[in-house]
């Protein structure tokens, strides 16, 4: 392996893991975030929410990663991925 597809590795693997220790933080910052809510708004926020999570099509969830189509549910093959370092 060339250097720079180890430093992609790395940037990906980086990437990667501060992603899931920030999804991991989410559920804790929602229930802090819906305590701060005043209770006049906590059921509008809980209607907003499930008609966003009713029209959300998961198959579009990556429509703007580079080699993927959204029309057919393709993901770019794992060689196509251009990731940059970062």
């Amino acid at each position: 392996k060339g250097r720079g597809s180890r430093l992609a590795a790395c940037t990906a693997t980086a990437v990667l893991r501060d992603t899931l220790a920030a999804l991991n933080q989410l559920p804790r910052a929602a229930v802090q975030f819906r305590k701060k809510l005043p209770p006049r708004f906590q059921p509008i926020l809980a209607q907003l929410e499930g008609r966003v999570r009713k029209a959300l099509n998961p198959n579009e969830a990556y429509s703007m990663v580079p080699g993927r189509d959204p029309e057919n549910g393709q993901a770019p093959a794992r060689n196509q991925l251009d990731i940059a370092p970062g």
